[in-house]
């Protein structure tokens, strides 16, 4: 639950604080609310639940062409690992923007890719260092 907490307000920290200043305007979100919940909020967790949703879908469609899905993770090479596992996060928080601002064009606007990709580099970076530290086994 942490971990999710933790996700959710450092992708709302990047939508409203860092991704603005980063593309220059080109990535946004709005600043009309129709409710209590802040807008970036709602933008937050419409991404990390397209994030899910494109894991999911991933994950289904490996099962249905026959792909054996191995989830536990074995880290031979911690670097190697990390800068997967940050590429795999850029390109799904990149798809989760686009799709978030054709389906929410009133919310999250994104005049392109590129800026899309520029602007998931920090959420990206956020995500995975997450990850990382959730991966990490606690020693007491």
């Amino acid at each position: 639950m942490s971990t999710l907490i933790a996700t959710i307000g450092l992708v709302w920290l990047s939508l409203t604080f860092i991704a603005p200043k980063i593309t220059k305007g080109n990535v946004t979100v709005s600043e009309f609310s129709l409710s209590m919940v802040p807008p970036a909020l709602i933008a937050s967790l419409s991404i990390i639940m397209l994030i899910c949703g494109l894991g999911i879908a991933t994950m289904f469609a490996m099962s249905i062409l026959g792909i054996p899905l191995s989830l536990e993770v074995v880290i031979a090479s911690p670097g190697q690992y990390a800068i997967n596992e940050l590429a795999t996060n850029l390109v799904a928080t990149t798809a989760a923007l686009v799709m978030s601002s054709k389906l929410m064009p009133s919310l999250i606007s994104v005049t392109s890719g590129r800026w899309a990709a520029i602007a998931s580099l920090p959420i990206a970076l956020f995500i995975t260092a997450i990850g990382l530290m959730a991966a990490v086994p606690v020693m007491v």
